[in-house]
């Protein structure tokens, strides 16, 4: 049995509640894992794994989301694939407002080389201000590769009766932020009960959170304790879960009328085929922004996708991004730089599409929104281990739509603006 499907058996079987074709991607009981590598052919290994959000109930975030789960999600708190050792605020810092970041998404996708990879999650961050983005969007995001082998002493692997493999935390997790869950390096002068990564956020959970309200009491109710939670949660990026299934050639894909990407395009040319745009712009005069249109057709397939994973065997020519531009494309050999531990190459793995804006409860109807065409991940051909050190940095390349590709002549549609 291979790495991949070693630990889909190892996965706990409530971590996804839709079912897809593809064995291979599907837990014994027909539930879709959250992992996205798949190293079980050469075939698979060449299939785009498409990650959809997902609402996960109140009930069950603590399955979901647990360290247990290997999970991939958005939003909320990191799940800290070691949680000894959770991000430091200082690895993560806009480098526009100087502000921690926010979560915004990780990724599940082990390894089968080197054995140091045998668990391993992307984490990937943002900062919430579309200011700064405009600014400076090379400083606004932060793609980290944290990983374990297998022999992981923070993990022990107990036998329910069933005799169903399942994975027990057996560490003393660290210390993290009350309101983002980076590693908790202060502490409230008052009570000394609560922790957080930065100054920044000791205020905010002064101010918004409700930490003032509960600060030195012995003990506070369970509906205030909610409320706080909720609050804190206001703070972040909406929380959802991230389901994944292999992109089909698109037969049994229903197109829908709205493709929901904010500020781009409405909904009335989300199902209009390339030569219709085409034959539509050619009256007006508009040069067509070709790579816009492939990627509206094929986004159109699966219209509501957030991730595109396509992470190769090295063996093989690495896959390609599905660019939203034929403008804005990295230089490989000048923004694509090597990795700066091994210097290694570093390789297309996953991109993160707009559709994903609508997930994130921002205000898209504010002129400094966050926004994007698509976030391009690129990561050490060789998962290079650093002797302690927990994360590992990563690239991300930011392309927004051009003018041609409809950017400023679309109205958004309700949907998206609402």
């Amino acid at each position: 049995m291979d790495n991949a499907q070693e630990k889909q058996q190892q996965q706990p079987n409530a971590t996804r509640r839709s079912s897809v074709s593809s064995e291979d991607s599907v837990s014994v009981d027909g539930a879709v894992t959250g992992e996205f590598t798949d190293r079980s052919g050469d075939d698979a290994a060449a299939v785009v794994q498409l990650g959809f959000a997902e609402q996960v109930e109140e009930d069950e975030r603590d399955e979901a989301f647990g360290h247990e789960a290997f999970p991939s999600k958005i939003g909320g708190r990191p799940t800290w694939l070691n949680p000894t050792k959770p991000l430091p605020a200082e690895r993560v810092l806009c480098g526009v407002c100087k502000d921690p970041m926010t979560f915004l998404l990780q990724l599940y996708a082990p390894e089968d080389q080197p054995a140091e990879a045998f668990h391993r999650t992307i984490y990937m961050y943002c900062c919430p201000k579309g200011a700064c983005h405009q600014a400076s969007w090379r400083d606004c995001f932060r793609v980290l590769r944290s990983q374990l082998p297998r022999d992981n002493p923070d993990d022990e692997e107990e036998e329910e009766e069933d005799d169903a493999p399942i994975w027990q935390l057996s560490c003393t997790p660290g210390v993290v932020c009350a309101v983002c869950g980076l590693h908790g390096s202060k502490q409230c002068s008052r009570c000394r009960g609560v922790f957080y990564c930065s100054r920044t956020h000791q205020i905010l959970d002064w101010t918004v959170g409700g930490h003032r309200e509960a600060c030195g009491k012995a003990s506070i109710l369970p509906e205030m304790a909610a409320s706080m939670a909720a609050r804190r949660d206001r703070c972040l990026f909406a929380e959802r879960e991230i389901v994944s299934e292999p992109e089909g050639e698109g037969e049994q894909a229903v197109r829908t009328d709205a493709l929901e990407i904010p500020h781009r395009m409405a909904e009335t040319y989300a199902k209009q085929d390339k030569e219709a745009l085409e034959e539509e712009y050619e009256d007006t005069e508009v040069h067509v922004d070709d790579a816009f249109l492939a990627f509206q057709q094929r986004i159109a397939r699966y219209p509501d996708q957030v991730i595109r994973y396509a992470r190769v065997d090295y063996t093989k020519q690495p896959s390609r991004p599905l660019w939203v531009s034929d403008l804005g494309l990295p230089s490989m050999a000048e923004d694509i730089t090597p990795c700066s531990y091994c210097g290694a190459e570093r390789t297309f793995e996953f991109q993160v599409l707009p559709q994903m804006l609508n997930f994130l409860r921002i205000d898209h109807a504010a002129t400094d929104a966050l926004d994007w065409g698509t976030l391009v991940v690129y990561t050490c051909t060789r998962n290079c281990h650093v002797p302690d050190e927990s994360y590992m940095d990563e690239l991300v390349w930011r392309q927004e739509f051009s003018r041609d590709g409809l950017q400023d002549r679309i109205a958004p549609s309700p949907a998206a603006a609402s």
